[in-house]
Protein backbone atom coordinates (compact mmCIF):
# COMPACT_ATOMS: atom_id res chain seq x y z
CA UNK A 1 0.00 0.00 0.00
CA UNK A 2 2.76 2.41 0.97
CA UNK A 3 4.32 1.89 -2.74
CA UNK A 4 1.24 2.74 -4.47
CA UNK A 5 0.98 5.68 -2.45
CA UNK A 6 4.42 6.52 -3.49
CA UNK A 7 3.60 6.02 -7.22
CA UNK A 8 0.49 7.97 -7.20
CA UNK A 9 2.39 10.53 -5.24
CA UNK A 10 4.87 10.92 -8.37
CA UNK A 11 2.39 10.67 -10.74
CA UNK A 12 0.92 13.76 -9.06
CA UNK A 13 3.96 15.51 -9.22
CA UNK A 14 4.71 15.07 -12.43
CA UNK A 15 1.54 15.60 -14.35
CA UNK A 16 -0.19 18.33 -15.73
CA UNK A 17 -4.09 18.59 -14.26
CA UNK A 18 -5.12 17.88 -17.67
CA UNK A 19 -2.95 14.34 -17.65
CA UNK A 20 -3.51 13.55 -13.66
CA UNK A 21 -7.56 13.84 -14.63
CA UNK A 22 -7.36 11.36 -16.98
CA UNK A 23 -4.94 9.29 -14.36
CA UNK A 24 -7.63 9.35 -12.12
CA UNK A 25 -10.76 8.94 -14.59
CA UNK A 26 -9.41 5.28 -16.29
CA UNK A 27 -9.70 2.41 -13.92
CA UNK A 28 -6.97 0.50 -15.69
CA UNK A 29 -3.35 1.39 -17.35
CA UNK A 30 -4.87 -0.08 -20.61
CA UNK A 31 -7.53 3.20 -19.96
CA UNK A 32 -4.73 5.52 -19.34
CA UNK A 33 -2.73 4.61 -22.25
CA UNK A 34 -5.60 4.36 -24.84
CA UNK A 35 -6.73 8.05 -23.18
CA UNK A 36 -3.30 9.92 -23.65
CA UNK A 37 -3.00 8.14 -26.83
CA UNK A 38 -6.51 9.96 -27.80
CA UNK A 39 -4.96 13.01 -26.22
CA UNK A 40 -2.11 13.09 -28.36
CA UNK A 41 -1.92 10.73 -31.60
CA UNK A 42 -5.77 11.12 -32.12
CA UNK A 43 -8.08 8.69 -33.31
CA UNK A 44 -7.04 5.34 -33.76
CA UNK A 45 -6.28 3.93 -37.68
CA UNK A 46 -9.26 1.36 -36.72
CA UNK A 47 -11.49 4.09 -36.40
CA UNK A 48 -10.03 5.53 -39.83
CA UNK A 49 -11.25 2.79 -41.50
CA UNK A 50 -14.36 2.47 -40.42
CA UNK A 51 -14.86 6.11 -41.51
CA UNK A 52 -13.76 5.06 -45.01
CA UNK A 53 -15.58 2.40 -45.14
CA UNK A 54 -18.80 3.88 -44.26
CA UNK A 55 -18.16 6.24 -47.04
CA UNK A 56 -17.31 3.25 -49.89
CA UNK A 57 -20.80 1.85 -48.52
CA UNK A 58 -22.28 4.87 -49.47
CA UNK A 59 -24.45 4.67 -52.74
CA UNK A 60 -27.30 6.63 -54.03
CA UNK A 61 -30.57 4.81 -54.35
CA UNK A 62 -33.55 5.63 -56.87
CA UNK A 63 -35.56 8.05 -55.22
CA UNK A 64 -33.35 9.37 -52.46
CA UNK A 65 -32.65 13.00 -52.06
CA UNK A 66 -29.64 13.89 -53.62
CA UNK A 67 -28.73 16.87 -51.33
CA UNK A 68 -29.08 14.63 -48.80
CA UNK A 69 -26.32 12.10 -49.89
CA UNK A 70 -24.30 14.94 -50.82
CA UNK A 71 -24.63 16.75 -47.69
CA UNK A 72 -23.62 12.93 -45.60
CA UNK A 73 -20.56 12.65 -48.30
CA UNK A 74 -19.54 15.60 -47.01
CA UNK A 75 -20.07 14.95 -43.39
CA UNK A 76 -17.89 12.22 -44.07
CA UNK A 77 -15.07 14.27 -45.53
CA UNK A 78 -15.20 16.34 -42.75
CA UNK A 79 -14.62 13.45 -40.31
CA UNK A 80 -11.39 12.57 -42.35
CA UNK A 81 -9.93 15.78 -42.11
CA UNK A 82 -10.85 16.23 -38.16
CA UNK A 83 -9.25 12.54 -37.53
CA UNK A 84 -6.09 14.06 -39.29
CA UNK A 85 -6.64 12.32 -42.98
CA UNK A 86 -6.77 15.25 -45.15
CA UNK A 87 -8.27 14.49 -48.48
CA UNK A 88 -7.41 15.95 -51.46
CA UNK A 89 -9.88 18.36 -53.08
CA UNK A 90 -9.12 16.81 -56.48
CA UNK A 91 -10.07 13.37 -55.29
CA UNK A 92 -13.87 14.82 -53.68
CA UNK A 93 -15.09 14.60 -56.68
CA UNK A 94 -13.82 10.98 -58.29
CA UNK A 95 -15.74 9.83 -54.90
CA UNK A 96 -18.98 11.39 -55.30
CA UNK A 97 -18.75 9.66 -59.03
CA UNK A 98 -18.55 6.44 -57.04
CA UNK A 99 -21.12 7.00 -54.89
CA UNK A 100 -23.72 8.00 -57.61
CA UNK A 101 -24.85 5.34 -59.92
CA UNK A 102 -25.94 5.28 -63.64
CA UNK A 103 -29.25 7.34 -63.81
CA UNK A 104 -26.88 10.39 -63.57
CA UNK A 105 -24.57 9.97 -66.81
CA UNK A 106 -24.93 13.38 -68.20
CA UNK A 107 -22.81 14.74 -64.44
CA UNK A 108 -20.63 11.63 -64.50
CA UNK A 109 -19.81 11.45 -68.40
CA UNK A 110 -16.59 13.58 -69.36
CA UNK A 111 -17.49 17.25 -70.75
CA UNK A 112 -15.26 16.88 -73.77
CA UNK A 113 -14.27 13.58 -75.78
CA UNK A 114 -10.79 12.20 -76.51
CA UNK A 115 -10.65 13.71 -79.51
CA UNK A 116 -11.25 17.37 -78.40
CA UNK A 117 -8.14 16.69 -75.57
CA UNK A 118 -5.60 15.36 -77.92
CA UNK A 119 -6.64 17.15 -80.57
CA UNK A 120 -7.34 14.68 -83.51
Amino acid sequence: MQKRKQVRWKIDKTLSPELSKTVEEASTPFGVLARLHKMFVGTTKLSLVRQLRAVNKMRYEKGMNLLTVIGELKRGFTKFENMGMPLLDILKPYILVLVLDNTFENILRAPFSREHIVGI
